[in-house]
């Protein structure tokens, strides 16, 4: 087999390793002070090869991550390199295999002292065919509950919360609004678009209390909303006077979820298989039962994998199985 790699990060520098002698590989270095990205060499390679891997996004709009050559920055370089090779990648069928950070890993974060998750070892990145998230991507499907265990055994009371779960949401208690980053193009539309309309759809339905915890490096002012702002409180210290959450598709449903906290989320979201996808159904939430969170939970534990199991043989196995479905 032969695959094509686009970038630098750690997880492509793992997962190179853990292909090196079992296929051939031609690396494309993805460096931001380079401007000449692509050759006719490396269009050959793209063309005769059986995936290429890439690290990151695309897709985003935002003003942010447009490419100004007089002004170089990394995000909307990268922005604009990952969108011409999907575009091309899409244009003639070749498969892509996706690498973002990671998914469930991320709610380690409420068991350690260590809030930054990129910080926490191991370090997860997830790995997808296509894309990132859970409506547009595949994701290996996997068949037992090692890897759950292997993620979190070093914490207990998130094991436990894992393998027993319980739903401990507050009924009298507030909405809580998570919006993602601005500048991300996860979101299905524009974050204050999102959290506008979702205000408006709230207030048809019900007269609870609406707060919102913008994304810490959101730049948004959502202060003339009318609505209470929480955002210089971790999410596990408010944790207890929250009804529900209203998210999108950013990654705090992992965290969410792990909190016994229901989350009424978009249907691109990894949240979506727990069946509350709409705001109309937010006095009568569906509370998945224990099997149903922990068959979720085996699912996302094979959609992220250590930089030690990128750099392990085994890595192409698992990548097989999202290029032959």
């Amino acid at each position: 087999m032969k695959f094509v790699t686009i970038g630098t990060s750690n997880a492509l520098s793992s997962i190179k390793q853990g292909l090196l002698s079992q296929a051939q590989l031609h690396d494309i270095p993805r460096e931001v002070s380079n401007p000449n990205l692509i050759s006719m060499i490396d269009l050959h390679h793209i063309n005769t090869c059986e995936a290429v891997i890439l690290f990151g996004t695309w897709g985003s709009k935002h003003p942010d991550r447009v490419y100004d050559p007089n002004k170089i920055q990394r995000q909307a370089w990268l922005e604009t390199m990952n969108m011409f090779i999907v575009n091309y990648c899409n244009s003639i069928n070749k498969k892509l295999i996706v690498l973002e950070t990671g998914t469930l890993s991320r709610a380690r974060t409420i068991y350690d002292t260590n809030k930054n998750f990129k910080s926490l070892r191991p370090r997860y990145y997830r790995m997808g065919l296509n894309h990132w998230t859970y409506g547009h991507g595949t994701f290996c499907k996997g068949n037992d509950y090692n890897r759950l265990h292997n993620l979190v055994q070093p914490y207990s009371d998130m094991k436990e919360q894992v393998f027993n779960h319980t739903w401990k949401n507050n009924k009298d208690g507030y909405i809580l609004i998570l919006p993602g980053l601005e500048n991300d193009p996860t979101s299905s539309m524009p974050v204050d678009e999102f959290v506008n309309k979702a205000i408006v759809d709230i207030k048809k339905i019900t007269n609870r209390k609406i707060c919102i915890k913008p994304h810490p490096l959101s730049s948004i002012d959502f202060t003339k909303l009318g609505v209470e702002l929480l955002d210089k409180q971790p999410i596990e210290n408010i944790i207890k006077d929250v009804y529900c959450g209203i998210n999108d598709n950013s990654t705090s449903i992992f965290e969410l979820i792990t909190l016994g906290i229901p989350c009424i989320t978009s249907n691109h979201s990894f949240g979506t298989s727990l069946k509350n996808t709409n705001i109309s159904n937010i006095e009568n939430l569906y509370y998945a039962n224990k099997n149903e969170i922990l068959e979720w939970y085996r699912m996302l534990s094979y959609t992220e994998f250590t930089l030690e199991e990128f750099a392990s043989s085994k890595i192409l196995d698992y990548i097989k199985e999202l290029i032959n479905g």
